[in-house]
């Protein structure tokens, strides 16, 4: 009798092994930079472009960089320069703001926790002159590893020929600046006191109501939350 209650209890504990449940893989194609030591997993209808730019190309989907430079190679000023990446990397290991490395819309700068490092997210709308629109959401951190501090870019961008007519309201044509080309209703056109760019992230993003800022919201947090280092 003592033998079969034995036995018994062998089947039932294997049976629970069994049926524990596995976590669910990620889908998507994984990514690894064995240089600095960290990967993550392109979602799938990610496109992963070259990180030649930093800004990734408009190509009707959405578009993926992962840039990583050694910071001690940067450019000593301008965008991403080492004299930006060094005052970062000051303001995250204190966990603060600070200056911002792009031109992010300042309602969207946040600061996001890796877990083993602290990362700056925010959200690019325009740079430069009024004729430029993007939709371009970044995380930028900086692992060390071997005596050497990188500067990694992650860059997802929504396509502006989708992007654009689905919100009408935010753009026009200015005939004397960028001809035929929809660009944003700037602040001065519209009497308003929100700027363009914050009012599109406080009615738009933050609202996740349409079906493309949802992809873009949840695409972009299935990027970060697959980030792993070695």
């Amino acid at each position: 009798m003592k033998k079969s209650l034995i036995t018994i209890s062998v089947i039932l504990l294997a049976s629970c092994a069994q049926a524990e449940p596995k976590e669910p893989e990620a889908e998507g194609t994984p990514f690894t930079n064995e240089e600095v030591g960290f990967s993550l997993i392109v979602p799938e209808g990610v496109e992963l472009l070259s990180a030649d730019h930093l800004v990734p190309s408009s190509t009707g989907s959405i578009a993926l960089t992962v840039r990583v430079d050694d910071v001690s190679e940067l450019e000593e000023a301008g965008l991403y320069s080492k004299q930006s990446a060094e005052e970062v990397i000051k303001n995250l290991e204190k966990g603060e703001l600070g200056p911002g490395l792009d031109f992010e819309e300042e309602k969207s700068e946040k600061i996001v926790s890796l877990g083993t490092l602290n990362a700056r997210e925010g959200m690019i709308f325009g740079r430069f002159e009024v004729c430029d629109v993007t939709f371009e959401r970044i995380l930028v951190f900086y692992p060390k590893k071997d005596d050497k501090t990188y500067q990694v870019v992650i860059n997802l961008s929504m396509p502006n020929e989708k992007m654009i007519p689905a919100f009408p309201d935010y753009f026009h044509k200015d005939a004397d600046n960028c001809g035929d080309e929809l660009v944003w209703i700037q602040q001065a056109e519209t009497g308003e006191n929100m700027r363009i760019f914050s009012k599109f992230h406080h009615y738009e993003v933050q609202t996740n109501e349409h079906s493309l800022i949802k992809e873009w919201n949840e695409t972009f947090e299935e990027i970060k939350g697959g980030i792993k280092f070695n």
